[in-house]
């Protein structure tokens, strides 16, 4: 009774699921329990089972198997049954559908990365101005009483205390300028 029904569940899942190929269970001794194809297990798929040193005719790539059946390409994951040590899933997923799906997600992370890259971009642009914009005040300050103006604002309660100690200083080179020009 088991087997017959972990089989309509497996066929119910492939039912569900575009990019599932096959679904087999194998138990703790790697025999085939239930599996979700027409008839019996292709033979590729037994030649697998039957001799693990060889994988069938295929290559393993850790826990993904790459197959060829008659009419399209698998990649096929083993996953372990939770609470039955030894007993595995074998899903098989159609391997062009497996590859669209990659380079969907590829070109989605890539969006999201540009989206990130822009966002830093602009905050960091912001910030710069707003940690610049004391410094070029005080330089056009500076530059226009070189130029002989001198009734100039000097921002002094701008940026950080560098700018201050700055603006301070021109401040009293101002002052001192003054006390020589009345003398």
């Amino acid at each position: 009774g088991d087997v017959k029904k972990t089989r309509e569940v497996l066929i119910q899942t492939i039912r569900g699921n575009e990019c599932l190929v096959y679904i087999f269970v194998t138990d703790v001794r790697g025999r085939p329990f239930a599996h979700s194809f027409d008839h019996e297990l292709p033979e590729v798929v037994n030649n697998h089972l039957s001799n693990a040193s060889l994988f069938g005719q295929g290559e393993r790539n850790g826990k993904l198997f790459r197959r060829r059946l008659v009419k399209q390409s698998v990649m096929e994951a083993d996953f372990p049954v939770p609470g039955n040590p030894g007993v595995k899933f074998h899903l098989g997923m159609d391997e062009s559908y497996t590859s669209r799906a990659i380079v969907k997600i590829n070109r989605n992370l890539l969006i999201y990365d540009c989206i990130v890259v822009f966002i830093f971009t602009v905050l960091t642009v912001l910030l710069l101005r707003n940690f610049t914009a004391p410094l070029e005040r005080l330089s056009s300050a500076m530059i226009a009483y070189g130029k002989g103006e001198r009734n100039i604002p000097i921002p002094s309660n701008e940026g950080g205390k560098e700018v201050a100690s700055l603006s301070g200083a021109f401040e009293r080179m101002i002052a001192d300028r003054r006390g020589i020009e009345a003398e």
